[in-house]
């Protein structure tokens, strides 16, 4: 992680919010650096301005890399910043785990405010376990209710990756009348419904709409059992209208940063609408972040919420590192380090791979590769043939060694193809086609994968959304957020699905998709704390 120099001097939030053009009215502070819109100021500014929306992904991340995307858009600002043009980051927000188990994170300052003062995942995540333990508290003591589901459609959350709750027994020690054991599962918070619905909220009056629609489970007679039919909407409304107004936080340069709420790309849709367009309100340059790879986290972007929005990005910049196109193309952990010119040969294909999906859309695309050493002229020029056979312009950095005139030619890259390549955006499904078309296509045409196939699990749950009216509504695959290699598997496995109306989607979880996922194999303890004491 970059360290913080003598030079950085951390402004306030007042001062942020001026930066901005805001007024100290527009939005409440919390701790001295960091604020929250209120919700006047986001319905005056989700109007949207006429500001270019540039997307950011990395390559999909390997287990045991420590590769830090993140730089590449802290250059990016910075440079823009250089320029004199008014550009805002925008970043989800996450939680204590997320900086623990990440690869890389968000460089936000002062982290402490990250977790004490965005606080919304936490309480997504109560509000989720609050549903969940009343509809079991009234199946004990009101089972007989027709308002109660028969089969329940409504797990619990947890904040923390915890593979030991995948799947749990629940009720033991229990020997009151009415209590049994009973099998569950418990998801991570970033794939409730509940985040997923406010992310994809632009007013409170939408998200009240959507929090009525959501369904937890199936009646006796085979009908939907909706949040409102519990009586809970309104609740998990008055709780969770807050989180719909993002943070103004700053980077570790002093340039302001929009923190918005938002589940992670492999699971739902990545991003917030909301948060885009006030960001495009207050800057001539929207640099949106992604955490997930450029399949998982931009296809459902452009799929879903852009589709949903009539949002048109403007470019994706794709960052990748050497060391993990030399691990796609078979180097070792260790070997990918060094120069391995057979092994980028092959694995910059996955990379040509991502390039050709962002194009299926019709959006511009740039390349931005980094590394943590120089990068060889043999390896840039078989990256540069490539991507210029793509019709894609790679440029190059090195974490160690940055000058300014590199983050300037990287902008003015940026600029050159925002000015000369028109955003011809267009989702690469149609929403009346049946849900498993639509999994078809994207297997076919963002995995490569010529066949799908499905447990009896799956097929029984498509017939019944199917049956139950929800045949058109989007499509979300969850995969796990690793690279890994696809040998000689040409097919895209589907083990479960899952309705989330509210979100108006259906959830199709692959064979290596979990709701729980495994904990990534190491905790970056050092990281985070040299960050926070910083």
């Amino acid at each position: 992680m970059a360290k913080k120099t003598s030079t950085f001097k951390a402004k306030s939030a007042i001062e942020l919010g001026e930066k901005m053009g805001l007024t100290k009215n527009d939005f409440d502070v919390f701790g001295k650096y960091s604020g929250k819109l209120n919700p006047e100021a986001v319905q005056r500014l989700k109007k949207g301005g006429k500001a270019k929306l540039i997307l950011v992904a990395p390559t999909m991340p390997v287990h045991g890399t420590d590769n830090q995307h993140y730089i590449i858009c802290e250059r990016l600002i910075q440079a823009f910043s250089l320029l004199r043009k008014k550009t805002l980051l925008c970043v989800p927000g996450f939680s204590l785990e997320d900086m623990l188990v990440h690869e890389t994170y968000n460089n936000l300052y002062p982290l402490d405010d990250v977790i004490t003062g965005c606080g919304e995942i936490n309480n997504i995540a109560y509000m989720h376990n609050f549903i969940a333990n009343y509809i079991n508290n009234q199946f004990v003591h009101n089972g007989h209710s027709t308002a109660l589901p028969h089969h329940l459609m409504w797990s619990r959350a947890s904040t923390s990756r915890d593979e030991a709750l995948k799947r749990v027994i629940t009720g033991f020690g229990n020997t009151r009348p009415g209590r049994a054991l009973k099998e569950e599962s418990v998801m991570q918070v970033l794939n409730s419904e509940l985040l997923a619905v406010v992310a994809a909220s632009l007013t409170e009056e939408e998200l009240k709409a959507r929090l009525a629609k959501i369904i937890v489970g199936i009646s006796k007679e085979n009908t939907a059992v909706h949040l409102k039919d519990l009586k809970l909407d309104e609740i998990v409304f008055r709780m969770l209208k807050g989180a719909l107004c993002p943070k103004i936080m700053q980077n570790r340069n002093g340039d302001p940063v929009m923190v918005y709420s938002s589940p992670s790309g492999n699971f739902l849709p990545e991003g917030n609408p909301l948060a885009f367009s006030v960001a495009s309100s207050l800057a001539d340059f929207v640099v949106a972040k992604f955490d997930s790879g450029v399949p998982l986290s931009i296809e459902k972007f452009l799929n879903i919420s852009c589709s949903e929005n009539e949002i048109k990005p403007d470019m994706v910049v794709i960052t990748a590192f050497v060391n993990e196109l030399n691990i796609y193309g078979g180097a070792s952990l260790e070997d990918a380090k060094q120069k391995d010119l057979g092994a980028l040969e092959k694995g910059i294909l996955v990379l040509a791979s991502d390039i050709e999906n962002v194009k299926k859309f019709g959006v511009p695309v740039l390349v931005s590769i980094c590394e943590n050493r120089e990068i060889t002229r043999e390896e840039i020029k078989i990256i540069d043939k490539y991507c210029s056979d793509l019709g894609v312009k790679p440029v190059f950095s090195n974490t160690k060694s940055y000058s300014t005139k590199a983050g300037i030619d990287f902008v003015k890259s940026v600029l050159e193809i925002i000015r000369i390549e028109k955003s011809y955006f267009k989702p690469i499904y149609n929403n009346k086609m049946a849900l498993k078309d639509k999994i078809n296509t994207i297997s076919k045409e963002i995995y490569n994968k010529n066949k799908v196939t499905y447990s009896s699990k799956a097929e029984k749950e498509f017939e019944l959304f199917g049956r139950m009216g929800f045949g058109e509504l989007h499509v979300s695959i969850s995969r796990s957020a690793f690279w890994r290699d696809p040998g000689q598997i040409n097919e895209l496995q589907i083990k479960s699905a899952s309705l989330y109306a509210g979100a108006g989607l259906v959830m199709a979880t692959a064979e290596d998709g979990e709701f729980m996922p495994y904990y990534s194999g190491k905790y970056n303890v050092e990281r985070l704390r040299n960050a926070l004491c910083q």
